[in-house]
C-alpha cells in the first residue's frame, strides 16, 4: 500500500514538472518570437536622422511676443534656415514694418535669445566665433500665427511715428495746463485716453510729451514757468531774439531761451510759432 502512495505521489510530482517545463518552452518560444519580430523591424526600417525636439529650452509660460519678435519668426519662415550673422538683414526687415525699435545688431541678439529661450526658434548647427544657425520650430509657426492675428486686430495710432507740429503742442499743452497752473495736479487716466485717441497716438507718447513739457530732459528737474500764460515780456524777448536768426541756429536760440525764461524747449518753440 505505501508502495502505491509513493507511486501515485511520483507521478503528480512529475506532472507539475511536465507542466513547468511546458511552460516555460511556451515562454521562450514568445520571446524569441518578439526577439524575431524586432530585428525584421531593424532590418525593413531605415534609420532616422536625431531629431532636435521643438520644445523650450526652459519650463515657461506662454509668453506674448513683441512685434519685433513676430517680424522675426517672419523672416525665420519665409527666409528659412538663418543665420544670426544676418542681424542687418532683420534690421532691414524690421524697418519695413510698423513698429520703432534699436537700430543695433545688440537689439536683434536679445530677439533671438528671447525665441530660443521659448522655443520659438531652434538652434541647428553653430559656427566657431559665435554664429549659428536658427530654424523656425512648430513652436514658433504657433507663435508666429498667434501673434500676427493679435497685431492685425490692434487698433493703430497713424501719427505714432509722425513728428509733432507747433500747433498740436500748443493744443495738449493747453489742455495740460488746468492741472498744471496754479497748483500741480495728476493727470486723470482717462483724459490721457482721450488726448490720445484725439492726437492718434498711444497713452504712453502722449504722457511721454507732457513729461517734456514738465521737466528737463538732463536734470529732470522741473520747469517753473511752463505752464504760466505767456507774459508781455518775455513775447518781446522772443520777438527780439528772433529778428536775426536763422533756420541754421534756431534750435540752439531755443534751448538759450528756455533756460533764460525757465520753460520748456516746446513751450518756447510754441511761442515763436505763435508770435513771430
Amino acid at each position: 500500500m505505501t508502495d502505491i502512495t509513493e507511486l501515485i505521489d511520483a507521478i503528480n510530482r512529475l506532472e507539475v514538472a511536465i507542466n513547468r517545463i511546458a511552460e516555460m518552452n511556451a515562454g521562450v518560444a514568445e520571446i524569441s518570437a518578439a526577439i524575431n519580430r524586432l530585428n525584421d523591424g531593424l532590418l525593413t526600417t531605415p534609420p532616422q536622422p536625431p531629431s532636435i525636439p521643438d520644445v523650450p529650452i526652459e519650463n515657461h509660460e506662454p509668453i506674448v511676443l513683441k512685434p519685433r519678435d513676430i517680424a522675426t519668426l517672419d523672416f525665420a519662415k519665409k527666409k528659412g534656415d538663418i543665420i544670426t550673422s544676418q542681424w542687418d538683414e532683420i534690421l532691414d526687415y524690421w524697418s519695413k514694418r510698423d513698429f520703432s525699435f534699436a537700430k543695433t545688431q545688440s537689439s536683434v541678439s536679445l530677439v533671438f535669445s528671447k525665441l530660443l529661450k521659448v522655443g520659438a526658434l531652434k538652434e541647428i548647427e553653430s559656427f566657431r566665433g559665435g554664429s549659428r544657425i536658427l530654424r523656425l520650430s512648430s513652436i514658433g509657426e504657433s507663435y508666429l500665427e498667434q501673434g500676427t492675428k493679435r497685431l492685425q486686430s490692434q487698433k493703430k495710432n497713424p501719427n505714432s511715428h509722425q513728428p509733432w507740429l507747433e500747433g498740436r503742442d500748443k493744443i495738449l499743452w493747453d489742455d495740460v495746463r488746468p492741472y498744471r497752473d496754479p497748483v500741480y495736479s495728476e493727470i486723470p487716466n482717462g483724459k490721457i485716453v482721450e488726448w490720445a485717441k484725439r492726437e492718434g497716438r498711444s497713452n504712453n507718447a502722449i504722457r511721454s510729451r507732457i513729461n517734456k513739457y514738465d521737466f528737463h530732459e538732463k536734470t529732470s528737474k522741473p520747469y517753473n514757468n511752463s505752464f504760466h500764460s505767456f507774459g508781455g515780456e518775455e513775447i518781446k524777448i522772443i520777438r527780439e531774439a528772433m529778428k536775426e536768426v536763422t533756420n541754421r541756429n534756431k534750435r540752439k536760440l531755443i534751448m538759450l531761451l528756455s533756460e533764460e525764461l525757465d520753460r520748456s524747449p516746446l513751450i518756447v518753440k510754441v511761442m515763436i510759432h505763435l508770435y513771430t
